[in-house]
């Protein structure tokens, strides 16, 4: 049953990331294109502008008013193009996040595949290890609870997986405490092997 619950959620995992593969590659190449175009487009203006300027200067050099606001006209182009170049950096912070994002999610499939691959390899073992100490199990779970607290205090305790913990003593599992671990808690609530 645990490998069951491991198998779905790998298979949620994997589906969720695909999903944020793709709707991350979708977003940036659409938002790439639509800023190359804005960009584009005001380029030509801008360029366009510069030509009219130019040879209205030379036709007219008098009329300065004139000439002066279109130079203002150049400057609000030359802020969308500053405004442009900041959301595309702000874009890249953003593309950053969703690269730590999708790092998070990796290393929580690889702790899912491990913890599945573990029970299953496990799975019969320890089926057929609980049935031959089904009778001295509680007896023997408290006795190991009370001895096996001393190695758990230590720091570099970790648990592949909830049976693991128990066959320690050591569940539940709390945040804070040594072998305590996200792929331990599946409902966030800071108890893992509840």
């Amino acid at each position: 049953m645990k490998v069951t619950e491991l198998t779905e959620e790998n298979t949620e995992l994997n589906s969720e990331l695909e999903s944020i593969h793709a709707d991350h590659e979708q977003a940036l190449t659409e938002l790439e294109e639509q800023h190359k175009t804005e960009i584009a487009e005001l380029e030509s203006k801008h360029e366009d502008t510069i030509a009219d300027l130019t040879a209205e200067a030379e036709e007219a050099s008098g009329d300065i008013e004139e000439y002066e606001e279109l130079v203002a006209s150049l400057e609000k182009e030359n802020e969308q193009i500053d405004s442009l170049n900041n959301e595309v950096d702000a874009l890249s912070e953003e593309n950053e996040s969703l690269k730590g994002d999708i790092s998070d999610l990796e290393s929580q499939l690889a702790s899912a595949e491990s913890s599945s691959a573990t029970a299953s390899s496990s799975g019969s073992s320890s089926s057929s290890e609980s049935e031959s100490s089904s009778d001295s199990g509680s007896s023997s779970e408290s006795d190991s609870g009370s001895s096996s607290s001393e190695p758990s205090s230590s720091t570099n305790v970790q648990y592949q997986n909830c049976t693991e913990a128990r066959e320690a003593g050591a569940a539940p599992v709390r945040e804070g405490d040594p072998g305590y671990g996200p792929h331990l808690d599946r409902d966030r609530d800071g108890v893992g092997c509840e």
